[in-house]
């Protein structure tokens, strides 16, 4: 499959897949609402305390996340916090 970029830790939501070729059409197909359903519900699961963002694969293996701490601390620098969970939820 494709290595997509599902969601990032600034607020990116993606809405389509890439474009891929069939029989030599240009077709985009809406992407999978399950890293979007996976950060909204590792928000819900923590009472609003940390989310699940920058979620990336192919289909349904992901790697690579960042985690978004109501308190902005710890998980690295690409953890924005509050700041970051709004981002989300402002382009979802």
């Amino acid at each position: 499959g494709t290595y997509i970029k599902y969601n990032s830790n600034s607020g990116f939501v993606e809405h389509e897949s890439p474009a891929s070729l069939d029989g030599g059409k240009d077709v985009r197909t809406v992407t999978r609402m399950t890293p979007q359903a996976f950060s909204q519900f590792t928000f819900e699961r923590t009472g609003g305390c940390k989310m699940v963002v920058d979620v990336q694969g192919v289909d349904d293996l992901y790697t690579d996340p960042q985690l978004h701490t109501i308190d902005g601390k710890g998980y690295g620098e690409g953890n924005l916090g509050i700041s970051g969970m709004a981002l989300f939820f402002s382009t979802k």
